[in-house]
Formats: C-alpha cells, structure tokens, sequence
C-alpha cells in the first residue's frame, strides 16, 4: 500500500539542508523512515537531558525552543514556524539536549527518524544516502565554522563588546545570570581539575529596601559587589539574580573555600553603609553555601543548585553563617 502522505514527506524532505543532495528516489526512501505527528496546544515535543538524533519540519503550527532556568524561568532561544527545519546538526552528534520544545499553537510536524526508529540502523542498512548526507553535514559545519571566524577575525572588537555586555551586570560590573547559566556550564573545564564554588545571599536586604528605597537598595548592591571582590581576590564573582551572588574558586578545596568565605562574611558584617542609608547604621549579614566539583557534584549544570541550596540551608538556620 503506497503512504498516501509520501509526495508531502518528499516535498517537506526537500526543506531541509542536510538532504539537498538527494534525488527524489532517495528522498522516498527517506520518507519511509519519517512520519507526520501532531501536538496540541502546549504539549511538549521534547524534553532536556535526552540524546538528540533526530531532525523535525514544521508542516503547520510553530513551535518554541528554550532553557529551563535555576529560578523557574524560562529563557527563549528560538521560535520556528511553518516550513522551518531544525535539529539537523543533532542527526550525528548524539548528543544530550540542554533544552526542550513545546507546541506554540496546535502543529504538525515531520520528524526524521520516525519514532521507534535506530538511527545508527539506517545507515548501516543505506550506506551510500547517508554517505551523501554525512557530506553535506560536514559542508554545513563548515560554513558555520568559516562565517563564525570570519565574523570574529572581522569583527573582534565587536564580539568582545558584545560578550562583555553579554556576560556582565551593568549595575555591579560583576559577571551575571548568563554567565552562570550557560558559560559557566560549558567552560568548567577550563578551570582545572576542581572548584570550589560559593554561593553568597544577604539574610536582610530587604530591609534596605523597605526602609531606605530601591534606589538605596541599588547602591547598597554596589557596595556588597566591591566588598565580595576585595575579600575573594582575582577569582570570577558573578551577581545571580536580585542580591545573590557566586564565586568560582579553581583549584581551592572545600577546607579552604570556608576559610575565604567566613573571612568574607565577616568583612561583610562588619560593613557599615550608613553613608547611604542617611547615617543610620545598618550591616549587611550574608548566608553562604559551599559546594566543590567534583566531590559534591559531578554535574557541572548541578553546582550552581547545589550551593544554592547549601546557602538556604545556612539562612533557615538563623542566617549569618557559612555551610558546606
């Protein structure tokens, strides 16, 4: 029995790169392997923290791509519509999602392999297809390669600006929530073996704002931010969100984070901002949370949480102290 949605397969194949080298015979081929699946509303397509294989063609609807953050946000990262293709570079880097998808609106959509499907079994059983579709992958890659150099050898200052503003809190200079969520993750190695990593929250600013204003509240972040950098020395300092803030420590122990981070909560306590809250002294008492990689986490996406929750572990017991 012919698929009565074969000619449409084909024709929606032929939006994707990766298979502009195919002639329509194989294309055929390749829609016996795929499928048209329909989402509601809302439902999910994919989850993160899955092995990606597979590449997926709008036939109607849109979908949105994007990054579950530490705070329950969520960070957009694309949005397809009718006729776009995506996943294509995921067909043989086998790698793990770090982001999910879900149907904007009610959506059909191709995906390639259909589920149920090995990809690995396909191109053992059509070496010569995938031969043509490997090509083109690696042609693909390095076009991006090429632009991207071009770009950066063009345009170098202009890349740094753009990561310094990127990457960098305007209020306290510090780095930020960008920073921690998506560099952070993917550099870990670059810091060496291990880390420790702290994560710094003040038990009452709060009452800075409610008792002086925000805009008193800014400046006090500022003060915290300059006291957190002369107490930690020349290791990253990143403001996470709010009046958190984190310190990655490359090569320094959980022993020895403590030592750096009591020493720095009690330098903070001992801040008085009265000349910006209309010379009434008030002082900053933190809560910190240690973690070190890899002994308490092996996940690099983990420490950030990790010492989050250390750091609330800390404040629930009264506050003002360090806990690893």
């Amino acid at each position: 029995m012919r698929d009565i949605y074969l000619d449409e397969k084909v024709e929606l194949l032929k939006k994707a790169d990766i298979f502009s080298s195919l002639k329509d015979d194989e294309l055929e081929i390749i829609s016996n392997y795929s499928n048209i699946y329909r989402f509601e509303k809302g439902e999910m397509i994919f989850q993160d923290d899955i092995t990606a294989n597979e590449l997926f063609i709008i036939r109607k609807g849109d979908v949105l791509i994007y990054r579950n953050q530490m705070d329950g946000k969520r960070l957009i990262l694309a949005h397809y519509i009718e006729g776009e293709t995506f996943g294509e570079l995921d067909l043989f880097t086998n790698l793990e999602r770090n982001f999910e998808a879900k149907a904007e609106n009610e959506t059909e959509i191709l995906i390639f392999p259909m589920i149920g499907i090995d990809f690995q079994y396909l191109i053992s059983k059509h070496p010569q297809i995938f031969a043509q579709i490997l090509h083109k992958f690696m042609i693909m890659i390095a076009n991006r390669i090429r632009n991207v150099n071009k770009l950066v050898s063009e345009r170098a200052p202009w890349v740094e600006e753009l990561k310094k503003q990127l990457y960098k809190d305007k209020l306290t200079g510090l780095y930020n929530n960008t920073y921690l969520d998506e560099e952070f993750p993917k550099s870990i190695g670059d810091f060496g073996k291990s880390l420790s990593f702290l994560y710094i929250k003040p038990d009452n600013f709060k009452d800075i704002n409610d008792c002086f204003g925000h805009e008193v509240g800014d400046v006090a972040l500022k003060f915290l931010a300059d006291s957190i950098k002369a107490n930690i020395g020349n290791y990253i300092v990143a403001r996470y969100r709010g009046n958190e803030s984190s310190a990655i420590l490359p090569g320094i122990s959980k022993a020895e984070a403590y030592k750096i981070a009591d020493k720095l909560r009690d330098a903070i306590c001992n801040l008085n901002i009265k000349e910006i809250t209309n010379g009434s002294d008030f002082y900053i008492k933190v809560s910190v949370g240690i973690v070190e990689y890899p002994n308490d986490v092996s996940n690099p996406k983990d420490i950030l949480k990790s010492a989050y929750d250390k750091m609330m572990i800390a404040r629930e017991s009264g506050g003002n102290k360090v806990v690893m």
